[in-house]
């Protein structure tokens, strides 16, 4: 039997989008906004925070264009692996920026925001990767429903894609020294 950290598989993203990203974030980085929680009872919520909520990143979208790039390369690579899923949209690329002494709570990913009234359908794929990697800290951790914790997503350059349910349940630990640049989207 498969446990739950089979899901969630590792790919290497090619240097030359990973350039792309990196130098696109340079760009990007004015329109840095301080990252808010939701609570898990508020509608609309980004996700359900179970641990502490006082550490806060920031983030921006990346280019539409790029977005695209970016997510139908990843999403391209998992449809290998899984040749049956049925994934139609990704949302735009978001990128995270984790200054020393942030980090992003416990938490799994129970998107409502992405959905505009219009566009529908529930995230069946967290895509999150790791364009530069802190000295110290911005571990991604995910814990399984037993308790069993396991840190992924350990190498700059890199990017994991997992099922977007309860049973993922993960967060950023603090950076201790260092950032911690990283981007997600969603997948449908």
């Amino acid at each position: 039997m498969a446990d739950v950290f089979d899901y969630i598989k590792t790919f290497e993203i090619p240097l030359e989008l990973l350039k792309e990203l990196r130098d696109d974030l340079v760009k990007q980085e004015v329109n840095l906004q301080r990252h808010t929680w939701s609570s898990q009872d508020k509608p609309g919520s980004y996700s359900i925070i179970t641990g502490d909520i006082s550490e806060h990143s920031f983030y921006c979208l990346a280019p539409q264009e790029l977005s695209v790039k970016v997510s139908s390369y990843c999403v391209s690579l998992i449809h290998e692996v899984y040749s049956n899923l049925s994934l139609h949209f990704s949302t735009t690329l978001r990128y995270n920026v984790y200054p020393e002494s942030t980090g992003m709570g416990d938490h799994w990913d129970s998107i409502y925001e992405i959905f505009d009234g219009t566009l529908k359908g529930v995230p069946v794929i967290s895509t999150v990767g790791l364009l530069n990697k802190p000295k110290e800290g911005g571990e991604l951790i995910f814990t399984e429903p037993g308790g069993e914790s396991r840190t992924v997503l350990t190498e700059e350059g890199t990017f994991v894609m997992f099922p977007s349910t309860f049973i993922y349940s993960h967060k950023v630990s603090p950076v201790v020294s260092g950032r911690r640049d990283s981007f997600v989207f969603w997948s449908f």
